[in-house]
């Protein structure tokens, strides 16, 4: 009897183990784009559409809104990348920022647009506003998280956030309308 041989060609094996790795990812992303989008749902009915909590905590300009959504931001990163980390640790930064970031991007977009539902007229602005706005704030965030999760370097990620910080203050010094409601 004769024995079958099973040959691969030169350069097959890391496609195939790069087609089982996305095809991970692409499972762990759409598991996190479904949570985000119960919360950031949950969260938006809960402020806009119940008198259950106030628009601003007591005696402050913080706007409790603003601070749900930043949590939900912030946590649903760090237990995605986690998640993709765990189950792919050779995966770069770069990638990591790029997978987190774009599940946000495209969760952000079905947000946006079932908001755009309770709105009266057409919110086009308001809906490209969100859109990017919180599509950067949740990729620097996916960077920063991506860069502390792979490294674990502490002392670069605090001159990271300082960077950041001063750039944005230069900004809003120079298009003082970022800030404008």
């Amino acid at each position: 009897m004769e024995k079958a041989e099973f040959t691969i060609a030169k350069g097959t094996l890391p496609f195939l183990v790069s087609l089982i790795a996305m095809n991970l990812i692409i499972k762990i992303a759409i598991k996190y784009l479904a949570i985000i989008l119960i919360w950031l749902l949950l969260a938006f009915y809960i402020l806009n559409e119940t008198d259950f909590v106030p628009e601003f905590i007591p005696y402050t300009p913080i706007k409790i809104g603003g601070l749900i959504f930043t949590f939900i931001s912030i946590t649903t990163i760090i237990f995605f990348e986690k998640e993709i980390i765990y189950r792919i640790p050779d995966l770069t930064i770069t990638r990591l920022t790029f997978y987190s970031a774009g599940v946000w991007f495209i969760t952000e977009l079905i947000f946006q647009a079932i908001r755009q539902l309770t709105f009266d007229e057409n919110q086009l602005k308001s809906f490209l506003v969100a859109v990017i706005g919180m599509t950067i704030f949740n990729s620097i965030i996916s960077f920063l998280t991506a860069f502390q999760l792979k490294t674990k370097r502490i002392d670069r990620l605090i001159t990271y956030i300082t960077v950041i910080l001063v750039l944005f203050s230069i900004l809003i010094k120079i298009f003082p309308n970022l800030t404008a409601s």
